[in-house]
């Protein structure tokens, strides 16, 4: 009698076998999916690796590089490092540079996108702030005065953005110059739709946890991409630029001017060079696939008059308040020796830049000293 208790207590119950054999298939389903998505997070970085040159393991270049910044669009992290990228400790691509400014030091601080950045360069000395500085310094001073530039691109920047870069990132490391290159970010907000003049209708913060996910799943990230490629295509490209949009990029080199002016910074303008030539566009059409893509609503006619018309509008402003223009535009042959694409100079073209900045900066800073 009481083995028959017994084996009716410890007997599995018809209920307890259902459960067992469902929770079997539950966690079967489960592993099968984990190794899916970890088998298809393995393809995904390696394909990266091979065609985008994105680490396998780690985060890509903009991780890597760029944090948030609440006032600003993006800025680099200090002391980050990706192949050919360098940010100092004070966080600007380059060399490393003394807090306070020391003693005989004129500092030149340059704005501007990834054309200040200089993106596409073979690295830190490359840069066409780099090679200002060594252009500067090439012939001593009688006074011992020494040059030194510091490159506050960051890549995406349009004019609204360094306004704030120069006021918050800019000032608190002592300035004596101001070099402002900015143009084809502000391209893309002109007849973008809903235009307002703090650009806020075109630079939006996708906080969703897709976007978070994206930036740690490179499966995640591609599936974003192909999703949002896929959107129906809305915005019509215009071949003419607005003058509200060039109106609110003059006031934005406006209030750089006047901020420095009130601190006795010198500032100096520059037109944006780009190789828009019939020759360059029917030739070489592969290389402005980077402005098909990103300037989406400008056709190529609109670029070229949006480039036109901001170049213009640059040296007219330089005029009225007195302020010194190099004509990057004309200086830098629009020819892909000293372009890589529709914007971005190679290491000849960054050296032709640093030359016409350099020739302008000797007729301001004598010889003598500061």
């Amino acid at each position: 009698m009481a083995d028959a208790q017994n084996e009716n207590v410890s007997a599995p119950s018809s209920n307890q076998e259902s459960d067992s054999r469902f929770f079997g298939r539950a966690g079967r389903i489960a592993m099968s999916f984990l190794g899916i998505i970890v088998l298809g997070e393995v393809v995904a970085r390696t394909l990266d690796y091979g065609i985008n040159d994105v680490p396998i393991i780690g985060l890509d270049e903009s991780a890597t590089l760029y944090q948030e910044h609440p006032f600003i669009y993006k800025v680099p992290i200090p002391n980050a490092r990706f192949e050919r990228y360098e940010v100092n400790a004070h966080g600007f691509r380059g060399r490393a540079f003394e807090q306070p400014k020391p003693h005989k030091t004129y500092r030149i601080l340059t704005l501007g996108g990834s054309s200040t950045w200089d993106s596409n360069v073979s690295g830190t000395d490359a840069t066409w702030s780099a090679q200002l500085q060594d252009q500067l310094n090439g012939t001593p001073r009688p006074s011992g005065l020494r040059f030194e530039v510091v490159n506050g691109g960051v890549p995406g920047h349009n004019s609204a953005e360094s306004v704030m870069n120069f006021i918050w990132r800019g000032l608190p490391i002592s300035p004596d110059a101001v070099i402002v290159y900015q143009g084809y970010n502000d391209y893309k907000a002109n007849r973008f739709p809903g235009f307002k003049s703090d650009y806020s209708h075109f630079r939006t913060r996708d906080n969703s946890l897709i976007r978070a996910l994206s930036e740690k799943s490179r499966v995640v990230y591609h599936l974003r991409r192909f999703v949002t490629r896929k959107k129906p295509k809305s915005i019509t490209k215009e071949d003419q630029v607005t003058q509200p949009g060039i109106d609110a990029y003059i006031d934005n080199f406006r209030k750089i001017a006047e901020v420095a002016k009130s601190r006795g910074i010198q500032v100096i303008f520059s037109t944006f060079a780009m190789p828009l030539t019939d020759d360059a566009i029917e030739n070489h059409r592969k290389r402005f696939r980077g402005l098909d893509k990103y300037l989406v609503a400008l056709s190529m006619q609109g670029a070229r008059d949006a480039h036109t018309k901001y170049n213009q509008a640059v040296k007219a402003l330089a005029l009225e308040l007195k302020v010194p223009v190099v004509d990057a535009d004309l200086a830098i042959p629009k020819d892909f020796d000293h372009f890589t694409d529709h914007t971005h100079l190679t290491d000849l073209g960054s050296k032709t830049m640093a030359k016409a900045l350099a020739t302008a900066i000797a007729k301001i800073v004598p010889a003598s000293g500061q």
